[in-house]
């Protein structure tokens, strides 16, 4: 409710807002919003992560894109680095970035 107040607002008191990106991983309740508050210009909305969700709104052409992490990358990178720092050691830093993938409707279908 509080996300859903917050967005409202803002779009009615900041009508020159172009874009937005949506930061957790559950869009639904923000998206929603954006959509119900902008009716009259076309915001440009990016999403954080690929969920079924966002995959569904990108195909339809109302999410412009999804900027997302490879969550197994995440698991591993984490288990890697808290068993280099329970041995005493550094892990490899070149083996712990965590690549992005970024999505648009017509590249959906690649990842």
């Amino acid at each position: 409710m509080r996300t859903r107040r917050s967005i409202a607002n803002s779009c009615a008191n900041h009508p020159d807002i172009v874009g937005a990106c949506l930061m957790g991983p559950e869009a639904r309740q923000a998206f929603d919003t954006l959509c119900d508050a902008s009716d009259a210009m076309r915001q440009v909305i990016i999403a954080r992560e690929r969920t079924d969700y966002t995959e569904e709104r990108l195909s339809s052409g109302v999410l412009d894109a999804v900027i997302a992490r490879n969550p197994g990358h995440l698991v591993r990178s984490a288990i890697r680095v808290l068993k280099a720092g329970s041995e005493g050691r550094e892990p490899l830093a070149s083996q712990e970035r965590i690549r992005i993938e970024i999505y648009i409707r017509e590249t959906l279908g690649e990842g």
